[in-house]
C-alpha cells in the first residue's frame, strides 16, 4: 500500500466518523475495527507493527486518564478513534517515537477542544438560551460537542508538525 492510499483511506474513516459523530454523538465500533485491524496488518506487513502497538497503548491509557477528568467530554467511541488514528500517525511517520506522536496528538486535541467550548461559552452568554445544531447543544447547565472535529484536526497538525 503506497503513502496516497493510506491518506486517502485516512480521509475517508475520519469524514464518515465526523459525520456520524455531528448527526448522532456516537461512531461506530465495526468502523474503528476495521480500518484499526486495516492498518495493523499493512502495519506488520512493513514492520511497524511493534510501534504501531506501542503507541495504541499509549494512547488508550492516556485516554482512559482523560476519560475521567471531570468536564473532559472524551467518550469510549472517541478513544477508540485516538486509538485508530495514533496507528496511522505511527504508520505514517515511522521515525518518530510513539509516545511523541501521542503527546502531540492529544495536546492539539485538548487545545481545540478547549478552544471549541470557549468559543460556544462566549454564545452561551451572548445568547441567553439553549441553542442546538445537530449534536451540538448549548444548555443552562451544559455544553455538548462531538469530539470527531478537534481528534481529526489534530491528526493533520500532528502530520504537520512530525
Amino acid at each position: 500500500m503506497t503513502t496516497d492510499s493510506i491518506i486517502y483511506l485516512l480521509f475517508i474513516y475520519l469524514v464518515v466518523n465526523i459525520w456520524t459523530d455531528i448527526r448522532t454523538l456516537k461512531t461506530k465500533n465495526v468502523w474503528h475495527l476495521v480500518f484499526g485491524l486495516l492498518i495493523l496488518i499493512v502495519g506488520i506487513f512493513n514492520d511497524m507493527a511493534t510501534f504501531m502497538l506501542v503507541a495504541l497503548i499509549i494512547i488508550l491509557l492516556v485516554g482512559i486518564l482523560l476519560m475521567n477528568i471531570p468536564n473532559v467530554q472524551l467518550g469510549a467511541g472517541d478513544i477508540k478513534m485516538l486509538m485508530v488514528l495514533s496507528m496511522y500517525l505511527q504508520f505514517m511517520k515511522p521515525t518518530v517515537a510513539p509516545f511523541l506522536i501521542v503527546l502531540i496528538l492529544v495536546s492539539v486535541y485538548m487545545t481545540l477542544s478547549f478552544l471549541i467550548h470557549t468559543i460556544l461559552l462566549l454564545i452561551k452568554k451572548r445568547v441567553k438560551r439553549e441553542i442546538s445544531f445537530l449534536s451540538y447543544r448549548v444548555t443552562k447547565k451544559m455544553i455538548i460537542t462531538p469530539e470527531a472535529i478537534p481528534i481529526s484536526l489534530s491528526v493533520f497538525v500532528a502530520i504537520l508538525f512530525t
